[in-house]
């Protein structure tokens, strides 16, 4: 298909109409403030709604769409989303009781080390995703959750109401746990609309390279070009959002391009929290 590029400012947008609500969970480098901008690049009209790499899932809770298809490869993300669906009202009050302090908070970072895929376990990582610093999501070598607590600049908690309307939007999505590429080969269909958001990776190596044990790197890009060209096959749209580097020419050379500018505010230090060049690349017009 041929690339075509335009540039746009998300600042300029005020947002839409949403039908959705807020996403649960903190997500560092999440494009929730973006979905105005990003929205008007979506397919007119899909089957299901898949992510991939759901991460926060913002724009699915933005939209408000049932019947959608969910994967990440990190457990405790999608066992989050399970057990709060399931058990939502018990779910919140045991997260809703436990001290929003900074002793509370490690000694919770330090629990959740011990705990097997569990009830309390999701419980334990939703506390720290929402009293962590900047929504960060990060493990040591060993696979241990090490964000520090965040003094400042954490939004309050959803209420009772919040969390159980947006726990009944994910009970009626298929949520999977594997490789990206087996996720697209097994649950992508023909007319779904498919957003990939994956971690970050450039020419100098990823930018949150602790989000797993293995970062993602060139070879899962390579992959990831594969599953795009799998993907049309299919008859289903996709919508890839990557920051403008070297490795992504190859693809704006045969997909539909998009620039946008948008602004990054995963840094600590304000002054680095500066607009950033993204590229969609779809493989339809809109």
């Amino acid at each position: 298909m041929r690339s075509r590029d335009s540039d746009w400012n998300y600042q300029s947008y005020s947002p839409p109409h949403l039908n959705g609500c807020r996403p649960l969970l903190r997500w560092a480098g999440s494009k929730k403030r973006q979905f105005p901008l990003f929205s008007l690049h979506f397919p007119r009209s899909f089957r299901s709604y898949v992510e991939p790499f759901a991460g926060s899932a913002a724009f699915l809770f933005q939209l408000g769409i049932k019947g959608s298809k969910l994967n990440d490869l990190n457990t405790d993300v999608t066992d989050f989303y399970r057990y709060a669906s399931l058990r939502g009202k018990e779910f919140f009050d045991r997260f809703a009781a436990i001290p929003r302090e900074r002793s509370t908070y490690y000694d919770a970072r330090n629990a959740i080390k011990f705990l097997p895929r569990s009830f309390e376990r999701s419980v334990l990582f939703f506390y720290l995703n929402r009293n962590c610093f900047n929504g960060i999501y990060r493990v040591n070598k060993s696979g241990h959750f090490n964000v520090p607590y965040s003094d400042r600049r954490v939004s309050p908690y959803p209420s009772l109401e919040q969390f159980l309307q947006a726990t009944e939007l994910i009970q009626s999505a298929d949520i999977q746990n594997t490789d990206f590429e087996t996720f697209c080969d097994n649950y992508v269909e023909s007319g779904d609309f498919v957003f990939l958001d994956p971690p970050y990776y450039n020419d100098e190596g990823r930018v949150f390279n602790e989000y797993q044990v293995r970062p993602f790197d060139m070879a899962d890009f390579s992959r990831l070009q594969n599953v795009l060209d799998r993907i049309d096959r299919k008859g289903a749209h996709f919508l890839l959002s990557f920051p403008e580097t070297e490795i992504t020419k190859s693809l704006s050379q045969v997909w539909e391009t998009h620039r946008l500018l948008v602004r990054r505010t995963v840094a600590g230090n304000p002054v680095m929290r500066r607009n950033t060049c993204e590229l969609l690349i779809s493989n339809y017009a809109r």
